[in-house]
């Protein structure tokens, strides 16, 4: 059931936005299906390791940016266990973050490290490979006209920012977690909808600052592999803001 909750932190910021970059990728899919393509993610650059950054949240949780990306996209997402302990791992190494009001955590600033930067960046060439592979089928059955119409739809479509409405809920639903758990032992159910709930504050808080930059950077990526595979993507093409 958590990954219900945990989904409200990826996917309400793919709804109700028109030409995003989630539903322009959808429709591929669903004019010619493929097979979901596992992400591959290199362990060794993203593994979280220790830091003496000074942040209360650390660095983005790989694992979360491809439950992100996955969502975004409409593709498999990874399995629950594995989410569970990866958030369950990164509340044990943020103690602090149990004993900080929420409202606070919501509204303290972040430090912008050299981390989180990589971490929105990998993101970003993860979104950009996935949608590229996407056009490389796409392209197999169909028109060059209709290619191109799809290749300008990517490039002038937006990635939805709902990452305020995310951070309230998230906000909304610790506060009523600790009051409904108070003067009581914490169950290992509890702990998880803990660790959902201060990371989703986290990243929100997080996405509010830098999805701009990922939504940016993504593009930039995109219009390079775009090219590099054949598609006719010129230098005087605009990148949607």
């Amino acid at each position: 059931m958590f990954l219900l909750v945990l989904f409200v932190v990826v996917t309400a910021r793919s709804q109700e936005v028109p030409a995003s970059l989630g539903d322009v990728a959808r429709q591929n899919r669903a004019e010619k299906p493929v097979e979901p393509k596992p992400v591959l993610t290199d362990e060794k650059e993203s593994a979280p390791a220790e830091s003496t950054e000074k942040s209360a949240c650390g660095p983005p949780i790989p694992l979360m940016q491809l439950v992100y990306e996955s969502a975004l996209l409409g593709q498999k997402t990874p399995p629950e266990e594995e989410v569970a302990k990866e958030l369950l791992d990164w509340l044990n190494q943020h103690p602090e973050l149990e004993k900080m009001d929420p409202e606070q955590l919501a509204k303290g600033t972040e430090p912008r490290t050299e981390r989180q930067v990589q971490g929105d960046q990998d993101l970003a060439n993860k979104i950009a490979q996935s949608l590229a592979d996407e056009m490389v089928e796409f392209k197999k059955s169909h028109t060059d006209e209709e290619v191109q119409d799809r290749v300008a739809k990517l490039m002038s479509a937006t990635m939805p920012q709902r990452q305020a409405d995310v951070l309230a809920s998230a906000v909304r639903d610790e506060k009523q977690r600790r009051a409904a758990a108070a003067g009581k032992p914490l169950a290992e159910n509890d702990r998880l909808n803990e660790a959902v709930n201060l990371y989703a504050i986290c990243e929100n808080k997080r996405l509010i600052v830098s999805e701009g930059e990922v939504d940016r950077m993504s593009k930039e990526a995109l219009k390079a592999k775009l090219n590099e595979a054949g598609f006719k993507v010129g230098e005087e093409t605009v990148i949607g803001k």
